[in-house]
């Protein structure tokens, strides 16, 4: 369990399964900020093909300014070459970059830098908030990983994700309305539409905030979507 922590720079969270045979799994990483970390990906799964690695939450963390130029692996603020790999109630914000900022054997390649890159799967998406800085940024980039995203925000960027191997359900494109983006504060605002219109089937792993509020609030309402429970004060 990888909890509570901050990562700055270049560094980020690595699971790497290079042995034949070899095991990883049930892995959690919740509730910590990855920051200013323009050439890193925030989470790389990279999975042996005679290996297993499955189940993986990432749950409650807060992307921000995360893979703006990247190498041939590192092409996204998250990589995906696993399986049963669950992404819930995260914030992407100001992650990715458009054409050309992908390095592969010492040229920019032209592929881009996006939220996500899912290269196995199956990968389950909810309750997540895309906030793309530039409108030339994609989501997500490769198609190979079967991927289903359910009652997540997505602002900013491209169209929204679409390819055969991808199930959309209940997206929404407005603006979230964090307080103040500009100063890294993106709790909500009180007419944010990331209120009360998250799944509840996240519920079995995601029962508080990045800040410790317990989930949903009130306790009988419905959740809310990005790592920030909105609590009328």
């Amino acid at each position: 369990t990888k909890d509570g922590n901050a990562g700055y720079g270049s560094g980020a969270v690595n699971f790497r399964n290079d042995n034949n045979n070899s095991s990883v799994n049930h892995i959690y990483i919740h509730n910590c900020l990855f920051h200013n970390m323009p050439t890193a990906t925030a989470l790389y799964l990279e999975n042996d093909s005679s290996g297993n690695m499955n189940n993986i939450f990432f749950y409650n963390n807060i992307l921000d300014g995360v893979g703006h130029t990247g190498t041939e692996s590192c092409t996204s603020a998250i990589l995906a070459n696993a399986k049963y790999v669950y992404i819930y109630n995260n914030i992407f914000y100001n992650v990715g970059s458009p054409d050309g900022h992908n390095l592969r054997d010492g040229t920019f390649d032209g592929k881009p830098m996006s939220a996500m890159r899912i290269i196995k799967g199956p990968v389950f998406s909810a309750n997540n908030i895309f906030y793309m800085t530039n409108p030339a940024i994609p989501y997500l980039w490769d198609q190979r990983g079967t991927l289903v995203l359910r009652n997540d925000i997505y602002f900013g960027g491209r169209s929204l994700p679409s390819g055969a191997k991808y199930t959309l359900i209940n997206p929404i494109t407005s603006g979230p309305r964090f307080i103040g983006p500009s100063n890294h504060n993106l709790h909500l605002q009180k007419d944010s539409p990331a209120i009360n219109t998250g799944t509840s089937e996240v519920g079995s792993i995601v029962k508080w905030d990045y800040d410790g509020i317990s989930r949903p609030q009130p306790a009988a309402g419905a959740y809310d979507i990005g790592a920030y429970e909105y609590r009328d004060k």
